[in-house]
């Protein structure tokens, strides 16, 4: 999952399933506003997800019927917000949604769960 925001660094959240089987939780953020005059250092943490927050993560994929989502928001976006983007590959199958600032849809539902699973101070959401 991706959250680009307008007034706020660019957060980057992946969970990836190691070789060994284990669950990987890959947390970013890269600070990339032209706008702004200070930029944050990016930062990076990974560490080893339970099976249980890797199974919170899926069912929140199921639940939004994800693979069913349209692809591309039809809101062009604005000056103010946020793009969440979510993407998701199993095997050769490869499936993304866009959204501008969604307040209650399904893309914000599974980007409130990678936020959530990520268990950092990730500023404001929106």
């Amino acid at each position: 999952m991706a959250l680009f925001r307008s007034f706020d660094p660019t957060i980057i959240i992946r969970l990836e399933s190691a070789l060994s089987g284990e669950w990987l939780l890959h947390t970013k953020t890269v600070d990339g506003n032209p706008n702004r005059d200070q930029r944050a250092d990016p930062t990076a943490v990974v560490r080893r997800a339970t099976e249980e927050e890797a199974d919170t993560l899926l069912d929140a994929f199921e639940r939004a019927d994800f693979w069913r989502l349209q692809s591309k928001d039809p809101r062009a976006g604005g000056p103010d917000g946020s793009h969440w983007v979510i993407e998701a590959r199993i095997g050769d199958r490869y499936h993304y949604a866009v959204r501008w600032s969604p307040e209650a849809n399904a893309v914000r539902e599974i980007g409130k769960v990678f936020l959530e699973q990520s268990g950092e101070d990730l500023g404001a959401i929106y």
